[in-house]
Formats: C-alpha cells, structure tokens, sequence
C-alpha cells in the first residue's frame, strides 16, 4: 500500500495522509514501548536485545509510512 497525497487537496488525498500519519504515531509509540520493556532489569541481555531489534524495525516502519506521504 502506498499513501499519496493528491496534488489538488482533496478529500482523498487527506484521509490517505491523515491514515499515514495514524499509522506512523502507531509505529512509533510501539517502538517507544518496546524500548521501555528492554530496560527491565529482569531481562536477560538476549531478551533485551531482542526487544531493542525489534524497536528498531518499528521505528523504520514509521518512517515508511512518513516518507510515503512526501512522496508526492
């Protein structure tokens, strides 16, 4: 799926930028948590690792979902 806005405004195009931008703030507040869960001292360096790896992969999907709506 891929969200552009539509080069005259309208509606379309902003309920695609508005459902981008939902879905980005979506991404990054899961990487947020993800990296909160990694600083559990109970965890086990693998763990934590595994949590900040998997932080990151929600980050860079956040911006996918950012750079989707500058590609217009």
């Amino acid at each position: 799926m891929h969200c552009q806005a539509h080069p005259h405004g309208n509606s379309v195009g902003a309920r695609l930028d508005a459902g981008c931008l939902a879905s980005a703030r979506t991404w990054r507040r899961e990487a947020e948590s993800l990296r909160h869960q990694a600083d559990d001292p109970c965890l086990t360096q693998r763990q934590r690792c595994t949590l900040l790896r998997e932080a990151e992969a929600a980050e860079q999907q956040s911006d996918w979902w950012l750079d989707a709506i500058e590609e217009t």
